[in-house]
């Protein structure tokens, strides 16, 4: 798998909390609002998909700005991040790294803990994450955007690097 897309992702939910250890134990990536169902999948457009996480989040909103953020979040999960994506995952003043595996999926026996949307992933750091301040400068950046899921391949590079430097760890 090429790596040539990377992604700022962020694995702790307001209702269920931090999801970083089920990823690593299951070998996946999650995202919440599993509220919208496998229909967000299958939605042909992002302007589809906005009217779907508003009916089911934000039905009271007059607008469509807290929807329009989190279908952004949602769309490049579920359609933009491909096979080889390298996940960069904050994980309080650690990082871990995975690399995306499997295309976006739905499993609606888990929509209470809020991981019903995943994708399979192969978390690269065995040792144990990288403190995020061992981290290069652009990718402390990107971790400073509160966003759930970032487009970082404009910092593919460094975290390329980073990924390589896993393996010289002891």
């Amino acid at each position: 798998m090429a790596n040539d897309q990377a992604f700022m992702l962020r694995l702790n939910s307001k209702r269920t909390g931090d999801r970083v250890p089920y990823g690593r134990q299951h070998g996946k990536v999650t995202i919440g609002w599993p509220c919208c169902g496998r229909e967000l999948i299958d939605a042909p457009s992002r302007d589809a998909a906005r009217r779907i996480v508003h009916e089911a989040y934000y039905p009271d909103d007059t607008n469509y700005r807290r929807s329009g953020s989190a279908t952004g979040n949602l769309w490049r999960f579920l359609h933009e991040m491909r096979r080889g994506a390298l996940l960069v995952i904050p994980h309080g003043q650690n990082v871990y790294l995975a690399e995306v595996t499997g295309d976006a999926d739905y499993d609606e026996t888990k929509v209470k803990e809020d991981i019903a949307y995943f994708r399979t992933a192969k978390w690269l750091n065995p040792n144990g994450p990288f403190k995020r301040a061992k981290t290069p400068e652009s990718v402390q950046s990107k971790m400073r955007l509160w966003q759930t899921c970032i487009d970082a391949t404009d910092i593919l590079l460094d975290i390329q690097s980073l990924r390589d430097s896993f393996s010289l760890s002891p």
